[in-house]
């Protein structure tokens, strides 16, 4: 079956490769030198990512650096097709001439001759010490260009992300969070935009996250894992194009697919932040779907919440993970499932709400019919069943849309429904459940309190499909 997937080569070039190719992943090693190499890889070279950093880069004060350093994270969430080697150097500074000069030290040179394809630099912390940017601040610009003009000229198609350090809290070591904000933020945003470069902001993000930088400046094992996710998501967001969805000879709500659309968060992220939190809370609960259950709460975070208040009425102390991604479709989740979000877990019950935004026509997507979304939904219950067959699924009827009981996505979610409950009745892991009635005033019309948009839940639509999962009797 034809599949969308590039190679990460590919995806840098943009150009054509055969959908065959297939490279391992070449293990990092914590310090200078050839990675391990999975027996029996093909002699084609992977994209090969430089991690330019200091001690956080590095893995400093870390027990196991060498499996745990935020590199090595990266590398394992990349996956087959990526080489990733960690050039961090503990007490680098970014700015020649003075401090502990990254160019000077030997991992710079190494880093030069491997000619990476992708350079994420992670410098600027060392520089908020007085001897650095409080003597000389007009040396940071010039030294930053001159770095990224060093790693281009060994490899002139290298593409370079800036990454934004992460917060001092608030200060040690001679580092405050203070300077770094003031001084060291702006200036490194200013080399962004003048050399047209894609920024990775790893201090707003981590601003909560005090708890996971035990000295103040370097993290855990956790805290380079957030430091992985984010630096993947930004490199897969700007790597790796839309998927494409648009075939009409097959049912392309059964094809898997990963991200089709942009929307208000990092799909790539999110993604690697799922794989984390799943295992890290063996949830007795897990929500999948789109953007209705992306934006009601729950682990991990989204960067807004329509129903939080209902969420703690619903499901209290529970266990609880929220598999939803804004803009998603069956096939989106089929990807997901097959990418190891559901691996490993072993939850009371499933409920799922997918399906309505497979109505939609988009120039990476198709819309589909309701005997396709009846199938894609079909699927994904399988694959669910496959991997934990005790859990109880409980399938939500799609939620009706528009505020008039005439628009035009009424109907075809009136037929999607009605063939969810013939598909589903009789299957004892399974309970097909329609509350969209509920949502509407008695002349079908849709309220704006319960729907301010007309297709996402307020607080108090989110309310009435919390009550409703309460009242199925299904909660562990």
């Amino acid at each position: 079956m034809k599949t969308d997937f590039e190679t990460p080569r590919a995806f840098c070039s943009r150009s054509p490769r055969a959908l065959g190719f297939a490279v391992w992943l070449c293990l990092v090693v914590g310090f200078i030198g050839k990675p391990v190499r999975a027996a029996n890889v093909p002699d084609e070279p992977a994209l090969r990512v430089a991690c330019v950093g200091d001690s956080i880069t590095d893995g400093y004060k870390m027990p196991d650096k060498v499996h745990k350093a935020y590199p090595i994270q990266l590398a394992r969430l990349l996956g087959p097709g990526w080489e990733v080697r960690n050039f961090g150097v503990s007490g680098a500074t970014l700015m020649r001439g003075t401090g502990y000069p990254y160019d000077q030290r030997p991992e710079c040179g190494a880093a030069l001759a491997w000619k990476p394809n992708v350079v994420v630099i992670a410098l600027g912390t060392n520089d908020t010490k007085a001897e650095a940017i409080g003597a000389r601040p007009a040396d940071f610009v010039p030294s930053y260009h001159a770095l990224i003009a060093d790693f281009r000229a060994a490899n002139p198609q290298a593409k370079f992300f800036l990454c934004l350090p992460p917060p001092a809290f608030p200060e040690a070591m001679g580092i405050s969070d203070q300077v770094l904000r003031q001084e060291i933020l702006p200036r490194i945003r200013q080399i962004a935009a003048e050399e047209k470069l894609p920024l990775i902001d790893l201090h707003t993000p981590l601003e909560d996250a005090a708890a996971l930088f035990p000295d103040k400046i370097h993290p855990t094992d956790e805290g380079a894992a957030r430091i992985a996710e984010q630096v993947y998501g930004e490199l897969m967001a700007a790597l790796q194009p839309a998927a494409k969805s648009l075939e009409t000879s097959l049912n392309t709500a059964v094809v898997p697919v990963s991200r089709l659309e942009d929307d208000s968060y990092n799909w790539w992220t999110r993604h690697a932040a799922e794989l984390a939190v799943g295992a890290k809370i063996d949830p007795g609960v897990v929500l999948i779907g789109d953007s209705i259950t992306h934006f009601w709460a729950g682990e991990p975070l989204s960067n807004h919440l329509n129903g939080p208040r209902a969420w703690a009425e619903t499901f209290g102390a529970r266990r609880v993970l929220n598999l939803g991604f804004g803009w998603d479709r069956t096939q989106n989740v089929l990807w997901r499932i097959a990418h190891g979000e559901f691996d490993g877990l072993h939850p009371k019950l499933v409920i799922i709400n997918i399906g309505t935004n497979n109505f939609g026509t988009t120039p990476n997507a198709r819309a589909n019919t309701p005997a396709e979304i009846v199938e894609g939904i079909s699927a994904i219950c399988d694959r669910l069943h496959q991997k934990s067959p005790a859990t109880h699924i409980l399938v939500m009827g799609v939620l009706p849309r528009g505020y008039r009981p005439d628009d035009g996505f009424r109907a075809p979610i009136a037929a999607l429904n009605a063939a969810l409950a013939r598909q589903l009745v009789g299957r004892t892991d399974t309970t097909f459940l329609d509350i969209g009635a509920r949502f509407l005033a008695p002349d079908g019309s849709l309220p704006a309190e319960l729907m301010p948009d007309g297709t996402h839940p307020s607080e108090k639509g989110y309310a009435i499909w919390g009550r409703a999962i309460v009242e199925t009797g299904l909660l562990p």
